[in-house]
């Protein structure tokens, strides 16, 4: 009998440590989470030693450790106000900086592209949009600089084309019939014409086509290829895409040595809207995922996405910040939705809808609850503090255990919340020496985790000491 006691006792009393030291998401769960990378490449990973999560807000898991999203911030104007955008329906965020003039000293001004097409320009003075005109739901807006050194601003839509000079006025630039699918490069603007033409202006008046200056003209394009849906400035090269087929113009010196190159591609269709420029090339989304060019190697990089895109809807927004490429789209049944991706392609999750994401400056812009904000370079986080949420665990153990003792490996401040068939335990850590240690006896089934990240904290790994 004292044997069978002892014996029964030893097993009561074994112990288990599970070490979690990755986190991600079920590919099959992003679409709870905001603002959220997921670690590796979905729901392929089934390590006993990554942590899931159910759901989380605003968590950046792209090196396996759990930290803050990328941050955002407000926008004000000169005055110190915030920029606040009352129409609910913007689809693009212009971002003008003059270099010289009377607007240099890196000051922004803000111009948008509403559903219908109007174009609206925010006044600093009144703290309103004004209407400029519609443009057309194509309009595109570039960054103009002579070789003699005047700016403008050009905006370019289906319907029409208007430029801004430093002083703020803005003016009709009729040159032909283009469409919205326009980019600058070189002290040149470069347009689609609607024949199928390719137009380059002069590098001594880049806001305008005119057959009597020297040095502009046009390249015809293969009418096989269809319509470009957009052109795209890297460097010294003009990437031009259509929905199935890529070209490449070098464009040095002269017009006459301007030189066109094919890059092959046999993947999906372009999504129109998607295109971003990245160090040295392009990262672009088809139908059958993100795809990435450096010079004229062109590389698919990660899966298959699970992306529908509404009937008819063929475009979207796109913009590339923080190291991150962000995707906006409209889905089925007319919603938004929004993703937020690696470079690499490797991870990847869903986010909040992203009002009018545009790039602009070196960051990129949205809107959101009637105000104006700004990507990155900043703690704050738009969709609130920083959380994960795990799925739930047995510890490889059924039935009753007991947690013991949780022990975190990171930096910065954390509230844990631990969640044992729904009796809840929260506690605050913080860091010292890499580890916050949280002495703890729950008893039950089955155990999930809630944290919390602070400002700049980072958690690299989970300890649970389970006895059962």
């Amino acid at each position: 009998m004292i044997g069978l006691e002892k014996s029964a006792i030893e097993r009561k009393s074994k112990r288990k440590t599970v070490v979690f030291d990755r986190f991600a998401a079920p590919y099959g769960s992003l679409g709870e989470s905001a603002f959220g990378i997921t670690g590796g490449e979905g729901g392929g990973l089934r390590s006993s030693e990554t942590l899931y999560a159910k759901t989380m807000v605003n968590c950046d898991l792209s090196q396996g450790a759990l930290r803050s999203g990328v941050g955002a911030s407000v926008v004000t104007d000169g005055a110190g106000k915030n920029v606040r955008v009352s129409e609910s329906n913007i689809t693009k965020i212009f971002c003008v900086r003059f270099q010289g003039g009377a607007q240099e000293g890196g000051k922004d001004f803000f111009a948008f592209l509403r559903g219908d097409g109007y174009l609206l320009y925010y006044d600093e003075e009144t703290a309103e949009l004004s209407a400029k005109g519609i443009m057309g739901n194509d309009t595109s807006c570039v960054f103009l600089r002579s070789i003699k050194g005047e700016e403008r601003y050009l905006f370019v839509g289906s319907n029409n084309a208007r430029f801004l000079s430093p002083t703020g006025v803005f003016g009709s630039a009729p040159f032909g019939e283009y469409i919205g699918v326009v980019c600058a490069c070189k002290n040149r603007l470069f347009a689609v014409k609607k024949e199928g033409k390719l137009a380059y202006s002069s590098p001594t008046e880049p806001w305008t086509f005119r057959d009597d200056i020297d040095d502009s003209g046009y390249i015809l394009l293969p009418s096989a290829l269809g319509t470009p849906i957009t052109l795209l400035a890297v460097g010294e090269y003009v990437y031009v895409f259509f929905k199935h087929a890529i070209k490449r113009l070098r464009v040095a010196g002269n017009a006459r040595d301007f030189v066109l190159e094919d890059i092959v591609y046999s993947g999906g269709q372009i999504i129109k809207g998607s295109v971003c420029a990245v160090e040295n090339g392009v990262i672009f989304l088809a139908k059958d995922g993100l795809w990435k060019a450096q010079g004229t190697d062109l590389q698919p990089i990660g899966r298959t996405l699970d992306i529908i895109l509404d009937e008819g809807v063929e475009e979207c927004q796109a913009a590339v910040c923080e190291g991150k490429y962000f995707f906006r789209y409209r889905t089925i049944g007319g919603l938004y939705q929004s993703f937020v991706a690696e470079l690499d392609g490797k991870s990847w999750c869903f986010s909040y809808d992203l009002i009018g994401l545009s790039q602009g400056n070196g960051t990129a812009f949205f809107v959101r609850g009637g105000r104006l904000y700004r990507l990155g370079g900043s703690k704050f986080l738009v969709g609130g503090t920083p959380m994960f949420e795990s799925v739930k665990t047995e510890f490889g153990v059924r039935g009753q255990k007991t947690l013991r003792r949780l022990e975190f490996s990171g930096v910065g401040t954390l509230q844990i919340t631990v969640d044992c068939d729904g009796k809840k335990f929260t506690r605050e850590a913080s860091f010292a020496g890499g580890r916050a240690i949280i002495p703890i006896t729950m008893r039950g089934n089955a155990f999930s985790f809630a944290m919390r990240l602070a400002d700049q904290a980072i958690v690299t790994g989970v300890r649970a000491d389970v006895e059962y």
